[in-house]
């Protein structure tokens, strides 16, 4: 993946105690998430990454920043900028509310997410 890769679309980002998982799939996404799931409440990010191929693992020390912000259409754009690249991802906040996400990512992140005001 370059610097500044927009991420695959569908993908889902799932949070670990102890790092991030950034999923991509078009009809295998619920397959791959199944397996996630499958591998328990104690499993670790870098677990995860491994058991699913083309899973990309971000730990919070190589996070600089996380930024919500509003797209051009509808949607909202979740951008992660790592020390050696940049994710971008999409989500609709009718089914996943900025609120949720930003709840999620706060104890991960502490002052490194920045949730723009014309997100909400």
């Amino acid at each position: 993946m370059s610097a500044g890769s927009q991420v695959p679309w569908p993908a889902s980002l799932v949070l670990f105690d102890d790092g991030l998982v950034v999923v991509q799939g078009s009809k295998s996404l619920s397959k791959k998430l199944a397996v996630i799931d499958g591998l328990g409440p104690t499993a670790a990010a870098a677990q995860a990454a491994e058991a699913v191929k083309g899973a990309w693992l971000v730990l919070p020390g190589e996070v600089m920043s996380v930024k919500i912000a509003k797209s051009l259409l509808q949607g909202r754009k979740l951008t992660i900028k790592l020390s050696s690249k940049t994710l971008k991802l999409s989500f609709a906040p009718k089914t996943t509310p900025v609120a949720t996400v930003e709840g999620l990512l706060q104890p991960l992140l502490g002052n490194r997410l920045e949730v723009e005001p014309s997100a909400l």
